[in-house]
């Protein structure tokens, strides 16, 4: 399976989809997880964009 987490700095989990310029892109399977690629896009928000990125209800133990 593979997922998309948000990053700003290329390490961390430390913004939301809306706002996002990089997707890390991650294949999780029975071997463990592995990076597969960073895709930079442009952002998608078109809303309010100045609300913070609420670390408090995300789990950063669930990725690492």
């Amino acid at each position: 399976m593979q997922i998309g987490i948000v990053s700003t700095d290329g390490k961390n989990v430390n913004d939301h989809f809306g706002k996002a310029e990089r997707f890390l892109i991650y294949e999780a399977g029975t071997a463990g997880v592995t990076k597969v690629t960073e895709r930079k896009i442009s952002c998608l928000s078109t809303g309010d964009k100045s609300h913070q990125f609420d670390a408090a209800r995300f789990d950063l133990g669930a990725v690492k």
